[in-house]
């Protein structure tokens, strides 16, 4: 994948997500992005997909319907 970033964390990899598009759903819901999740499973033990918030933007709901697995941060807690 010539997308993928190392980071200074062995075996961490990012893809970062680029220029803004006027409509992200169009980008999410074609078969492209679809190939690249499908890739990173084939390539690495965890793909993680990090979304806007759900109630914000459809973004998230695209995401979470073609993944294996969501995970919902309900609130966060700062711990000091």
């Amino acid at each position: 994948m010539d997308v993928l970033t190392a980071t200074d964390f062995p075996n961490l990899f990012v893809i970062f997500a680029g220029r803004t598009t006027p409509n992200p759903s169009e980008l999410l819901g074609n078969k492209y992005f679809k190939m690249l999740l499908e890739s990173a499973r084939e390539t690495f033990d965890i793909a993680i997909v990090d979304t806007p918030p759900v109630s914000s933007v459809i973004d998230a709901a695209m995401v979470a319907s073609i993944v294996d697995c969501v995970v919902l941060i309900i609130k966060h807690v700062s711990i000091n």
